[in-house]
């Protein structure tokens, strides 16, 4: 599983952060069944008194980017190089 945030949100009081993540190979559960580890690893980073709670949000764009290639892969011509005709 690849996860990347692709946008952040962090309330004015830093008392709750939104991450949108772009996921390939696996789902947004696997990232919200560690969630208590990646909130005390947050905690540990940040050195706060206190840390915001994380929100996680799931963001498309890379599965439908991969999704994509695959079907421009699909339904290109097997050996044929770019710019060549006939």
């Amino acid at each position: 599983m690849f996860a990347a945030a692709r946008d952040e949100t962090v309330a004015p009081q830093a008392d709750m952060a939104a991450l949108k993540l772009a996921v390939v190979g696996g789902g947004i559960a696997g990232l919200a069944a560690a969630h208590g580890v990646l909130q005390a690893r947050v905690a540990r980073e940040l050195r706060m008194k206190r840390t915001p709670q994380l929100a996680f949000e799931y963001d498309p764009t890379v599965a439908e980017g991969v999704r994509m290639s695959q079907l421009i892969d699909e339904l290109a011509p097997e050996g044929r190089n770019e710019g060549e005709s006939g």
